[in-house]
């Protein structure tokens, strides 16, 4: 059984091939329930994704991930903070 980092899921490894999934990922599927039109399925793979997605931009934003080429970095807390301490005039 694979072992895998938070905001991975093992949709994003296995597709829909439930039974090779580990046992926290079945539980979550098995207990989804939705009333969204698109569908349980499709409903839990969205989320899954949008998961996903919020972990690598959490980790870009850490430095642990490269970013992308064209990716705006949020400028840092610190040089915020500098450039609003008032000014002595």
């Amino acid at each position: 059984m694979i072992r895998h980092r938070k905001g991975i899921h093992c949709i994003h490894i296995y597709g829909w091939m439930t039974q090779r999934w580990c046992h926290h990922c079945r539980h979550q599927w098995e207990e989804f329930e939705t009333v969204d039109p698109m569908g349980r399925k499709a409903r839990f793979a969205q989320l899954a994704d949008a998961d996903l997605a919020r972990v690598v931009l959490d980790r870009i934003e850490c430095g642990e991930i490269p970013p992308p080429p064209g990716y705006a970095m949020p400028e840092s807390v610190p040089s915020i903070v500098t450039r609003t301490i008032p000014s002595t005039n």
